[in-house]
C-alpha cells in the first residue's frame, strides 16, 4: 500500500498525487487520490482514497461474458509515521476495502478493515536490527443473491476476525574473513471464522505459529545459507452440507 515516502518528493513536506484511468471493454473508470504531510522531522501522515467501476466484458469472440468482471470498488487508507528516537520508528496504518461484485454465480459484497502497527529499532550496532509488527483484520463477506438457478446459497455470510504478529532481529558480524548475516524470528497468526447459512463454509478457528532462523555466510562471490524453521498449525471447525454433491454428502461435519 501507499506510504508517506511514496507520495512526498525528496526534501518536500507536503505533497499529493492523483491517478485517473478509463478503459473500454468493461474496464471502466478508476481513480485514486492521495496526500501526505511531514509536520516535523519525527511526525508524518498520509491518506488516500480509490474508486473503481468495472462492467461486463466481451471475450475474443465478441460475446459478453455473463456474471464476471462487474464490480464497484471503493478503498481508502490512513498512515501515521512517528520517529520516537533517532534509531527507532513507529508506524500506524489503517486500510478500508469495500467491493460489490459478481463472481461464482453470486452478487457479493466484501468489506474489510485492516489495522497495522510496525515498530523498528536499529541502533549503531550491527548485532541489532529489530522489528515487531502487529496486524488485525475484520472481514465480512455476503452472498447477496444468486445469478442463476444453481446458486442456492443466497444470504450466506462469512465473518473473519484475524489477529497476528511477527518479530525478528538481524545480526551481522564477521567470522574471520567470512561475513555472517543471521535472522531469527517468530510469527503467529490466528483467525476466527463465523458463518451464517455457511453450508460448506464452516464456522472455524485456525492458527499458525512459526519460529525460524536463517543464516547466510558470505566469502567473496560465494554464499552459503542455512535455515531452520518450526511450524505449528491448528484448525477446528464444523458445518453442514444442505444439498448433497458428488463429493460431499448432506449432513453435519467436523
Amino acid at each position: 500500500t501507499l506510504g508517506v515516502d511514496d507520495i512526498l518528493r525528496p526534501g518536500r513536506n507536503f505533497g499529493a498525487l492523483n491517478s485517473t484511468t478509463f478503459g473500454t471493454n468493461g474496464t471502466g473508470f478508476m481513480n485514486m487520490i492521495a496526500a501526505a504531510a511531514r509536520v516535523s522531522p519525527n511526525v508524518a501522515f498520509a491518506g488516500a482514497f480509490g474508486f473503481r467501476n468495472s462492467h461486463l466484458y466481451k471475450n475474443g469472440a465478441g460475446v459478453i461474458v455473463p456474471f464476471a468482471g462487474e464490480q464497484e470498488l471503493t478503498s481508502g487508507l490512513f498512515k501515521l509515521d512517528l520517529a520516537p528516537t533517532e534509531h527507532s520508528t513507529l508506524k500506524f496504518g489503517y486500510v478500508k476495502y469495500d467491493n460489490l461484485f459478481s463472481a461464482n454465480s453470486y452478487l457479493q459484497n466484501l468489506q474489510a478493515d485492516t489495522f497495522t502497527i510496525k515498530y523498528a529499532y536499529k541502533p549503531a550496532n550491527d548485532l541489532i536490527d529489530f522489528k515487531f509488527n502487529v496486524n488485525a483484520n475484520n472481514v465480512d463477506m455476503r452472498y447477496l443473491r444468486g445469478l442463476n438457478a444453481f446458486a442456492t446459497a443466497s444470504n450466506r455470510r462469512i465473518k473473519d476476525r484475524g489477529l497476528g504478529f511477527d518479530t525478528s532481529n538481524v545480526s551481522r558480524f564477521l567470522l574471520g574473513d567470512i561475513h555472517v548475516r543471521s535472522q531469527t524470528g517468530v510469527e503467529y497468526f490466528a483467525d476466527q471464522f463465523v458463518t451464517t447459512n455457511g453450508g460448506v463454509n464452516p464456522t472455524a478457528d485456525s492458527s499458525v505459529l512459526g519460529i525460524f532462523n536463517q543464516t547466510t555466510f558470505t566469502r567473496g562471490m560465494f554464499d552459503l545459507t542455512a535455515g531452520l524453521r518450526y511450524d505449528h498449525y491448528n484448525i477446528q471447525g464444523a458445518g453442514e452440507v444442505l444439498v448433497p454433491g458428488p463429493f460431499l454428502p448432506a449432513g453435519p461435519f467436523n
